[in-house]
């Protein structure tokens, strides 16, 4: 284990760990952007992989290319998902395993959400599973878990082997975690854990009120079982980014582009749960109230 000024520290390091000039690294498509602009900045090649409704929201291992399978040096899993919320099973990470044995490729696995989780649903780590620390590595950070966004604590867990390069790299890139916030951390990692129902009830909460709301619209949604994200369809006739930005000038209603993650987040849009439930149901009424009008294809209901 190594500690880190925030996972997204390790997010951008690891890329300088595990690639060479041209090498390939697989990359979800729709996901966060800090995975393809790492891939970029190390000089490596992007090979996506798309994540898709109809297979959950999930790597499809079997249909990536062997002679592809075979250059990657890596492979980004983030579960429970940004952007889509979508959440891993047992069987996809066991798969994984095997696959990434198979073809000798690093698994690397982002998972900040994994404490923010609903209707009796307890995210996996990625650790728990026979061989994962053989063939990867997993990224975790204070700020979802703990609340304390901006504080910058993460850490990186797995194979020996690349938690050591992450060392080498990190000694040459920062001066280590600011001691107050080594004992800010090591006293919430040992302290009581209660505060993360109540947050997650409230989380819960703004979910319902979204997702009810979408559906009063007639949008397409899903109900998340974990992170503070809710994933939709935009509706037919729009482009992710039209509508988005179209329902943001007529309403001050913000929702994040699917296409802003990746060419398969086209359709969708994101909402983050982080306004207080009366907010988000103003918001779901203004959204509803444009949608009469500027809609037609939705059937919205009284």
């Amino acid at each position: 284990m190594i500690p880190l000024l925030g996972s997204s520290e390790g997010l951008f390091l690891i890329h300088l760990c595990l690639l060479d000039v041209g090498d390939v690294a697989l990359v979800p498509d729709p996901s966060y952007p800090s995975y393809v602009a790492g891939v970029a900045l190390a000089g490596g090649r992007v090979e996506s992989v798309p994540l898709t409704k109809a297979n959950g929201f999930l790597p499809d291992l079997e249909a990536i290319p062997p002679q592809v399978a075979r250059q990657a040096k890596m492979i980004w899993v983030n579960y429970p998902n940004n952007p889509t919320a979508a959440v891993a099973t047992p069987d996809f990470y066991n798969r994984l395993i095997a696959w990434a044995r198979e073809y000798d490729v690093a698994v690397v696995h982002d998972n900040p959400y994994s404490e923010i989780s609903f209707d009796g649903y307890r995210p996996p780590s990625f650790m728990e599973f026979e061989g994962a620390r053989e063939v990867g590595v997993e990224f975790h950070s204070l700020s979802k878990s703990y609340n304390s966004c901006g504080w910058r604590v993460g850490m990186l867990v797995g194979n020996r082997e690349i938690v050591a390069g992450m060392a080498k790299i990190k000694s040459h890139a920062d001066r280590g975690l600011y001691y107050p916030l080594q004992a800010a951390a090591i006293a919430a990692l040992n302290g009581p854990t209660d505060f993360m129902e109540a947050r997650n009830r409230s989380f819960r909460e703004r979910r319902d009120v979204v997702v009810a709301g979408l559906r009063a619209i007639g949008l397409e949604v899903d109900t998340p079982k974990a992170t503070f994200y809710v994933w939709a369809k935009v509706p037919r006739g729009f482009t992710s980014r039209d509508f988005c930005m179209s329902v943001l000038k007529d309403t001050g209603v913000w929702m994040i582009p699917g296409s802003m993650y990746g060419q398969q987040g086209e359709g969708y849009l994101r909402i983050a749960l982080t306004h207080p439930s009366d907010r988000l149901a103003q918001a779901m009424d203004r959204l509803k109230e444009w949608c009469r009008t500027s809609c037609p294809s939705l059937v919205t209901r009284a």
